[in-house]
């Protein structure tokens, strides 16, 4: 049976079996021999076992693996004489007849017999003791919510200054909703919860979605008890942590990350009353007046595709978010943003996505003060192929890369994007082009095509009108009637 829980025994951790399997085939070979060499010697001290019955296990490699073109798979297994034992139990070799809740708190429950796990919370113990502000402190005490009904037994508790404080260990698995159902519970029963690692590093391990849940939870602020922590903790008499907090910055226009490192004593963290966290520097905050230095939306309100709902909201964020400030107008013309947004559209081929869309939020903030919709990401589908089209027929040849001449612009709107095909139309049209497609029509199967799409009753033609503003903005030479029409339309697709 293949296994995917093993414990490295000799770090008494869990091992992140994708790294593991990251090997090459020589190095995974090597394991194959060293593992099974050490069951022979000493059965009682194996390298790794499974996670959920401790047994030893072993290195096993598909047996079709010699076949050409067949990549080499290796899995963990139990020991085979072990396995085939008839009193042999695991509780894997059942896992899929449990409910997923009831897989997460066996998983859990097993994580914490640990020696690792064991280690932490004695170093948390110890680290609270040295400190003369913490009393009634202890190991896996059940405490009681307020109407006694329900109960938790954390890994460490004690009391600050009259405040519940929890503790719980931070293992190399933990579950979203094991993290949830704490916050929750301790939250409403007027306790502080603070997870604690044994060592963190800000590397790409740092990024996995479990410690993710962990730290994003606690205001981006990670808190580390170990060896050099507890001695410090002792010698100052106060209760030190290794804090690993993200702290937000501008660059190039941007909001970045970057993870940064201090030791701290617990009576210098911030106590959050109304949510209970406890964290070191307040990321959130910090956040917020990046947002708005930048002048992004501040709130995760969906942007709405009707217009009036859209200002609705705009007006409701003004209220709410820019109290006493001066009401914010636009800084340049329509035409010297059309200038821009042209110059910027003819370069994108030589920009990253995010230099693209580094220049373009600086223009679409403009237009949106203009009242004019734009798509936040015009680089995405339909949108691309849409503005490239359009822009085409503004100019009169082929704007875009991989398409070489106006005939096969009209196609591929007519084949892609058809919703879109009479924008086009009429952009060549408005702009003095009427015929710019027949006389360059040399094989005619566009005349062909198009006139069986003009044939067709307008009802099953469809149009789709959430660019009509930003064409406007595009081809001036419409005049609003390109608005007007959308507005107008009984055939419009949401």
């Amino acid at each position: 049976m293949k296994l995917v829980h093993i414990i490295d025994t000799d770090q008494n951790m869990w091992i992140d079996v994708d790294v593991f399997f990251q090997q090459s085939e020589m190095e995974l070979n090597l394991w194959r021999s060293k593992i099974s060499e050490q069951y022979k010697r000493d059965n009682n001290n194996p390298y790794f076992t499974c996670a959920w019955c401790q047994t030893p296990v072993i290195l096993a490699r598909r047996t079709d693996h010699m076949q050409i073109n067949t990549s080499a798979t290796f899995f963990f297994r139990h020991i085979p004489e072990l396995e085939n034992n008839p009193n042999f139990k695991c509780p894997v070799k059942n896992i899929k007849q449990l409910s997923e809740n009831e897989k997460t708190a066996l998983k859990y429950q097993i994580a914490k017999e640990t020696q690792q796990h064991k280690s932490l919370k004695e170093n948390i113990y110890k680290s609270l003791q040295a400190d003369e502000a913490f009393g009634d402190i202890h190991i896996e005490q059940v405490r009681k919510s307020i109407d006694l009904k329900q109960w938790r037994r954390p890994d460490v508790s004690a009391f600050y200054r009259k405040q519940l404080v929890v503790f719980e260990a931070q293992l190399s698995t933990t579950f979203l909703n094991v993290i949830i159902d704490r916050k929750i519970f301790y939250q409403d029963n007027n306790a502080c919860l603070l997870w604690i690692f044994n060592h963190f590093e800000p590397t790409e391990k740092a990024k996995k979605q479990s410690m993710q849940d962990i730290y994003y939870n606690n205001n981006a602020n990670a808190f580390v008890v170990n060896d050099s922590t507890v001695a410090q903790s002792i010698k100052a008499k106060v209760f030190t942590l290794e804090c690993h907090y993200l702290k937000p910055e501008i660059q190039n226009n941007q909001i970045i990350n970057k993870w940064n490192i201090e030791l701290v004593e617990f009576q210098s963290l911030v106590h959050n009353e109304s949510t209970k966290q406890i964290y070191f520097f307040d990321y959130e905050a910090e956040y917020r007046k990046l947002k708005q230095k930048l002048g992004l939306q501040q709130s995760y309100l969906q942007e709405s595709k009707n217009q009036k709902d859209k200002l609705k909201v705009k007006k409701y964020l003004e209220s709410m978010e820019h109290i006493g400030l001066e009401p914010k107008v636009p800084s340049k013309t329509k035409s010297e943003l059309l200038v821009e947004f042209t110059q910027l559209w003819v370069k994108t081929h030589y920009l990253t996505d995010n230099q693209f869309n580094c220049e373009w939020f600086s223009i679409r903030k403009e237009l949106e003060l203009m009242g004019i919709t734009t798509p936040k990401y015009p680089l995405q589908a339909p949108f691309k192929t849409v503005i490239n089209s359009i822009l085409s027929a503004k100019f009169g040849y082929a704007v875009g890369n991989n398409i070489s001449d106006m005939v096969s612009v009209a196609h591929n709107l007519m084949e892609h994007h058809p919703l879109y095909i009479k924008h086009f139309m009429l952009t060549l049209k408005v702009t003095g082009k009427p015929n710019l497609l027949n006389e360059r029509d040399i094989s005619g199967k566009w005349r062909e095509r198009y006139k069986k799409y003009t044939q067709q009753s307008e009802e099953i033609k469809m149009y789709k009108h959430d660019l009509n503003q930003f064409i406007e903005f595009l081809v001036p030479e419409f005049e609003g009637r390109l608005i007007s029409w959308g507005e107008n339309s009984e055939y419009i697709k949401k």
